[in-house]
């Protein structure tokens, strides 16, 4: 399996692919009308293409040779918004792969500490709490549209931020050495 990130002229596939496991996997489960909605303007080629220009969006694909397996998307602040894996490719961590991919780029590249997710349809919360992500609040899983969930991101190495105190500790203690130093040259 490759797990690379998308070039504009392949979201179009990564496209037609989320779809896809939407309508045969999803879709059924949505509470509502609305949460449609909003997955069908969002998943549009156009405006991924655009998020992907603006630096907005990170789009992956996990590929068999050239089949693709199964895709996912995070922004910029570290939201994952896309994770669909075909049907034929489900069980064999591909989408395990595809979070622990973006989980290591938050933390590497983008440099933050968390991911989050809203896993949706809200009974998909369990596979995510397989997978390092815990629930966000008291939600009742069993009556929710969607389950907001966060993970901590991997390889995420914070600065160290120097402690002012610690440096004039260090530098009080760098002059009384110089001072019994020069005390001591003095008294010969």
């Amino acid at each position: 399996m490759e797990i690379r990130l998308l070039h504009e002229d392949e979201i179009l596939r990564a496209t037609i692919l989320s779809k896809d496991v939407f309508d045969e996997l999803v879709r059924n489960y949505m509470q509502n009308k609305k949460m449609e909605e909003c997955f069908d303007g969002y998943v549009s080629e156009e405006k991924l293409k655009e998020a992907v220009r603006m630096g907005q969006l990170f789009v992956w694909g996990a590929y068999d040779g050239e089949n693709l397996m199964g895709v996912s998307a995070m922004q910029l602040d570290g939201h994952i918004t896309m994770l669909y894996v075909d049907r034929i490719y489900q069980g064999r961590k591909v989408a395990k792969a595809l979070l622990d991919t973006m989980k290591e780029y938050a933390g590497r590249v983008l440099k933050i500490e968390t991911v989050s997710i809203n896993a949706m349809p809200a009974w998909s919360s369990s596979y995510f709490k397989r997978n390092g992500f815990w629930i966000l609040g008291n939600i009742d899983v069993q009556h929710a549209s969607f389950v907001p969930m966060m993970a901590n991101s991997s390889c995420y190495v914070k600065e160290k931020e120097t402690d002012d105190s610690v440096l004039v500790g260090i530098i009080c203690l760098i002059a009384f050495f110089i001072y019994c130093i020069l005390a001591f040259l003095c008294l010969k």
